[in-house]
């Protein structure tokens, strides 16, 4: 059986569990609490985190982590907080058995014909050190609820070896964030690597 691995800067990402069995946290709001207070004092941003944006950051994580199961069911979930004054963003990755023409498919999984984009997202070959050629996508679009303009950066590759095709996907109402952080993001999706149970 294959699995994904993400080798992640813990200084920018921080990985939301969506099963606690065997966590040390009892559930979603004790990881939440312990995760805002420690990120305000590891992350060297001045002024320091008060009471009020401490309360903030936690519960913007127990919103992730207490839908994360529901918003990305079979996904790992990671979310880029490289400053804890801002919202976190948030990235999946996830695997898929391989199906149809590899080339296809990539473009499939990076919406590159997406009928919602508001214009034809630019997609890139994106080189992958261990899953070879994949593809690049950024991506605007319309919310349909209440037509604000978002984005979402997306990545995709097929590994053959393992018959797992690999989506990275990042989104943010935050066009100019999404796209100044484009460097981090294209940084997290080269250290995904497929994994077999027998390389542990």
């Amino acid at each position: 059986m294959s699995w994904i691995e993400v080798d992640y800067d813990d200084a920018k990402w921080l990985w939301v569990p969506q099963q606690w069995e065997g966590m040390p946290w009892s559930g979603p709001a004790e990881w939440a609490e312990a995760f805002a207070e420690a990120w305000w004092l590891l992350v060297d941003v001045d002024p320091g985190g008060d009471e009020e944006e401490v309360a903030r950051l936690r519960d913007a994580l127990l919103e992730y982590a207490t839908r994360a199961g529901t918003v990305f069911p079979g996904q790992d979930l990671y979310l880029y907080m490289p400053d804890p004054r801002q919202a976190p963003v948030p990235l999946a990755v996830w695997g898929l058995a391989t199906s149809g023409d590899r080339n296809d498919r990539l473009r499939e999984l990076v919406r590159s014909m997406d009928p919602e984009a508001v214009e034809a997202p630019i997609v890139e070959l994106f080189r992958h050190p261990h899953l070879g050629n994949g593809l690049r996508a950024m991506r605007y679009f319309t919310d349909p609820g209440d037509g604000t303009l978002g984005s979402s950066l997306n990545y995709a590759f097929r590994s053959e070896p393992h018959g797992v095709d690999v989506l990275v996907r990042a989104i943010s109402a935050d066009v100019g964030r999404l796209a100044a952080a484009a460097q981090d993001m294209d940084e997290l999706a080269l250290a995904v690597r497929v994994r077999r149970d027998e390389d542990r």
